[in-house]
């Protein structure tokens, strides 16, 4: 699978602690996106506040992922996109 966003790659990614999810961060276009990691479906897109989007990160359960820009931290839940009768 290729993690891409207007043709370029991603600066930062990681997996989801169960392996079922790709967190990614574009610099570029100050978003988070978050892919199904068996099928590549992109699940959704997370705006931040804005500024370069430089590390991202699940927490150990899973359920949030945080992502880091300027001085900041943006914390997000990450569970709930994902859960469904087949998940």
């Amino acid at each position: 699978m290729s993690l891409s966003a207007g043709g370029l790659g991603p600066l930062a990614a990681a997996y989801s602690p169960d392996g079922a999810r790709i967190v990614a961060s574009f610099r570029f276009d100050n978003q988070i996106r978050l892919w199904d990691a068996q099928t590549g479906d992109e699940v959704i897109t997370l705006r931040t506040l804005g500024g370069w989007l430089y590390s991202v990160a699940f927490s150990p359960d899973g359920r949030n992922l945080a992502a880091s820009y300027g001085n900041s931290v943006m914390v997000f839940e990450s569970k709930a996109p994902m859960e469904g009768p087949d998940r």
